[in-house]
């Protein structure tokens, strides 16, 4: 197993705002001895100069650290523009020696209006093979996230949507705390073998749900979810890839106690 971690609310490009920069993070990353970074494409990318892309890609060799996923912002399969907005950020993954892109289904929910459940799930079976299409020749895959406000959040949906997307280089980022969104157990949502069989990366996330909404800013062992059950549920299946600690809350510092706790649960302390 490879860690790597995207605490994107505490990060920004430059810091600032009570957020530290991603050079600060990279020395965090370094010293909680995470095995590299989950990074967006706001943070490094295509719009960037080459010598800014060197530079990024020296800081991270000189702190022992690699891209473990690339995370594209992309959402609107229903603009065929969207492939080729994908195109230069696949080069850019592909430039960052990521092997992984964290993708999302066709943005859609049941208040938008402008096109129907089965419309958005045939969007994103169409757009996301031309990706991977795109993405075949470079080794890269894609992990499609169960992201909320997305379709494929429900469990037939996103299976309907792997059904339709059958490519060895197309698989699953799975996020544990989405499901209950709609009502839809964890676990039972993981172990559906065309999720847990195709698992390509994972992020650990976890709230604590209080009166004033989620908690975000709490470690993976802290929250509501049982996260040790999905890290040991993914281990048993077999899969030895990435995992991606996702962190919401603004102390980044509480990436560190996550860190430990998901290598002690992959090594099968208690668990």
């Amino acid at each position: 197993m490879k860690l790597c971690a995207f605490p994107w609310a505490s990060v920004s490009r430059e810091g600032g705002s009570g957020k530290v920069s991603i050079n600060e993070w990279l020395d965090l990353a370094q010293r909680y001895g995470l095995d590299g970074l989950e990074v967006p494409s706001g943070w490094i990318g295509p719009s960037d100069s080459p010598e800014a892309v060197k530079a990024f890609k020296e800081r991270l060799a000189d702190h022992g650290l690699a891209v473990g996923m690339y995370n594209l912002g992309l959402q609107n399969w229903v603009d065929p523009s969207t492939v080729e907005q994908a195109k230069p950020l696949v080069e850019m993954a592909a430039e960052l020696g990521a092997p992984l892109l964290r993708m999302m289904a066709q943005r859609w929910h049941p208040q938008i209006k402008e096109i129907s459940r089965s419309q958005a799930i045939r969007a994103s079976v169409e757009g996301l093979a031309k990706v991977a299409e795109i993405a075949a020749p470079y080794g890269i895959s894609l992990a499609i996230e169960n992201h909320h406000d997305h379709v494929g959040i429900e469990l037939a949906d996103f299976v309907q949507i792997l059904n339709g997307l059958p490519m060895a280089n197309v698989g699953v980022n799975f996020d544990p705390k989405h499901p209950s969104r709609v009502g839809e157990d964890t676990m039972t949502f993981l172990r559906h073998p065309k999720v847990l069989g195709r698992i390509k990366c994972t992020h650990l996330d976890n709230y604590s749900d209080t009166v004033d909404g989620w908690n975000r800013n709490i470690s993976l062992d802290e929250g509501d979810l049982d996260i040790a059950a999905v890290i040991v549920a993914i281990r048993d299946s077999g899969y030895d890839g990435w995992l991606s600690i996702e962190f919401g809350g603004s102390d980044v510092t509480k990436v560190e106690r996550s860190v430990s706790f998901v290598r002690e649960v992959w090594e099968g302390h208690g668990c």
